[in-house]
C-alpha cells in the first residue's frame, strides 16, 4: 500500500465519519424536535384538564349549593308558621 492509498484510505474514512456524524447530528435534532413538541402537547392537555377540573369544581359547588336544604327547610318552617298562626286565628274566629 502506498502513501497515496493510504491518504485515499484516510480521506474516504473521514468523509464517512463526517457524513455519519452528520446524520447523527439531523437524527437527534430531529428527536429533540420532536420533544419539544409532545412537550407543547402535553402542556396542552395539561390546561385541558386543568380548565375540566375548574369546570368539576365549579359543578360539585352548584351540586352542593342545591343539595344544601337549610335554606329550604328554614323557609318551609316559616311557611308553616305562618300557616299555622293562620289556623288558629281563624280557629279563634269560628
Amino acid at each position: 500500500m502506498t502513501l497515496e492509498d493510504l491518504a485515499d484510505l484516510i480521506r474516504a474514512s473521514s468523509a464517512n465519519l463526517n457524513r455519519r456524524a452528520e446524520e447523527l447530528h439531523l437524527q437527534s435534532h430531529g428527536q429533540l424536535l420532536n420533544l419539544q413538541n409532545d412537550v407543547t402537547d402535553l402542556r396542552g392537555d395539561v390546561h385541558g384538564l386543568q380548565t375540566d377540573m375548574a369546570v368539576t369544581r365549579a359543578d360539585v359547588a352548584e351540586v352542593r349549593r342545591s343539595i344544601d336544604l337549610a335554606e329550604t327547610v328554614a323557609a318551609m318552617k316559616r311557611q308553616i308558621e305562618r300557616l299555622e298562626a293562620e289556623v288558629a286565628g281563624l280557629q279563634r274566629r269560628a
